[in-house]
């Protein structure tokens, strides 16, 4: 009897020793994949800070490119261009096309009054 109640306790603590151990591998398993997600978010986070201070500037350039488009505008009202109206019907590219042309010939003309 006191045998057989050693081989259980033996039985026992092995199962509990395999236990432990399988135990312990999924705790392992658990930490590496941890550190995988957080070395994830952390890149994802860093991505979307730069995502964000670009896009903070692509904003910051399109309200400077407003401010100018509205001084073309009034300048080109007072200086009695025709062309200010057909300036909604433009896409994109052309509008900034006929910005920068008319931006020089504002240059242009500055030139020449201070001249």
């Amino acid at each position: 009897r006191v045998r057989s109640d050693l081989e259980r306790q033996f039985q026992r603590r092995r199962d509990f020793s395999r236990k432990l151990s399988s135990a312990r591998e999924r705790f392992e398993a658990a930490k590496a994949n941890r550190r995988q997600v957080e070395l994830e978010r952390s890149r994802s986070q860093r991505d979307i800070s730069n995502r964000q201070d670009t896009l903070s500037m692509v904003r910051m350039e399109v309200d400077a490119l407003r401010d100018e488009i509205g001084t073309l505008v009034d300048s080109a009202k007072v200086m009695g261009r025709e062309s200010v109206g057909r300036w909604e019907k433009l896409g994109d590219a052309e509008l900034l096309s006929n910005i920068r042309t008319e931006r020089e010939l504002l240059r242009q003309d500055e030139r020449r009054i201070h001249e």
